[in-house]
C-alpha cells in the first residue's frame, strides 16, 4: 500500500487493534515458558515506523477488546510506561515448523529485526532444555512507545468508540476476530468500524465482510498470504477504505 501511495509517509496517527489478545504460549510448539504478553500492537507500530508511515511523537494505539484480562494487561503496561518502565516481549519460534524455504528466509529476516524501531534487544528468557528446536529473542520496548497504548473495553459488534469529534481512526486492524461472528453480526461490526474510521481510513482483516448492508467501506486491495503453520494454504488479507 505504501508503494501504491494508498498509505503516505507520516499520515497514520491513530490506530485501533480489535482483539489484540494475550500471547502466553508459542502456537507452533505449545511452549509456555514466558509470561502473558501482547505483541500485535507493538509489531504493527514497529512496521509502520519502519515504513515511515507513522511518527512516535504523534501516534496513538487503541486496543479494543471485550476481555477484562486483556484490558487490564494493556492498562498496566501503559501505567508502568508512564512511570518510566519498559515493556518486554519474548519472541520464540519453532525451527521444526513446516515451512517453505522462501517463507522461512523472509520470516527469519523479519524476526531478527522485529522491534528495532521501538526498543532494544535484550537476553530472552532461556528456552527450557525439554523444548527442542525453539529459538527465542526478546525486545525491551521503550516507555515512550508503551505509553502510546490505550485499552478500550468494548464489543465491536454492538459498540463503537466515543472519541472526540474529528479524531477518528486512520487504520483499524482486526485479524482472527470476525470469523467467530455470523453474517449479521459481521455486518453490525462493519458498520461500527466504518463509523470510527475517518474518510480515507482503512480497515484490515483476514475475514471477508458481507456486502449486504451499506456501510461506507469499499474493498480496495487484497493481499495473498502464506499461512505460517500450513504452507500449503493461502489466506487473504482484505483491505477496505472508508469513503
Amino acid at each position: 500500500m505504501a508503494e501504491k501511495r494508498l498509505l503516505k509517509p507520516g499520515t497514520i496517527r491513530r490506530i485501533a487493534i480489535v482483539g489484540p489478545g494475550l500471547d502466553f504460549a508459542n502456537k507452533e510448539a505449545g511452549n509456555d515458558f514466558y509470561p502473558p504478553q501482547t505483541i500485535q500492537p507493538f509489531a504493527v507500530l514497529d512496521s509502520l515506523l519502519r515504513l515511515g508511515l507513522a511518527d512516535t511523537k504523534s501516534v496513538e494505539i487503541y486496543t479494543l477488546d471485550i476481555s477484562s484480562e486483556v484490558n487490564f494487561h494493556v492498562a498496566r503496561a501503559r501505567k508502568n510506561a508512564l512511570a518510566g518502565q519498559p515493556y518486554i516481549v519474548q519472541l520464540p519460534w519453532s525451527t521444526s515448523a513446516r515451512q517453505s524455504q522462501e517463507y522461512r528466509n523472509s520470516f527469519v529476516e523479519y524476526w531478527n529485526k522485529l522491534g528495532d524501531q521501538i526498543g532494544v534487544p535484550i537476553p530472552p528468557i532461556p528456552v527450557p532444555s525439554v523444548v527442542p528446536g525453539t529459538q527465542s529473542r526478546a525486545v525491551k520496548i521503550r516507555p515512550d512507545i508503551a505509553k502510546r497504548l490505550t485499552p478500550v473495553d468494548m464489543n465491536i459488534v454492538y459498540q463503537r468508540t466515543a472519541l472526540v469529534p474529528g479524531q477518528a481512526f486512520d487504520v483499524i486492524i482486526g485479524t482472527n476476530i470476525f470469523i467467530y461472528y455470523d453474517a449479521f453480526e459481521q455486518s453490525l461490526a462493519r458498520t461500527n468500524i466504518a463509523s470510527m474510521l475517518k474518510p480515507g481510513g482503512f480497515l484490515f482483516s483476514n475475514d471477508k465482510f458481507p456486502d449486504a448492508v451499506p456501510s461506507g467501506l469499499v474493498a480496495c486491495l487484497d493481499t495473498s498470504l502464506v499461512v505460517a503453520r500450513d504452507p500449503d494454504r493461502i489466506d487473504t488479507m482484505f483491505c477496505y477504505e472508508k469513503k
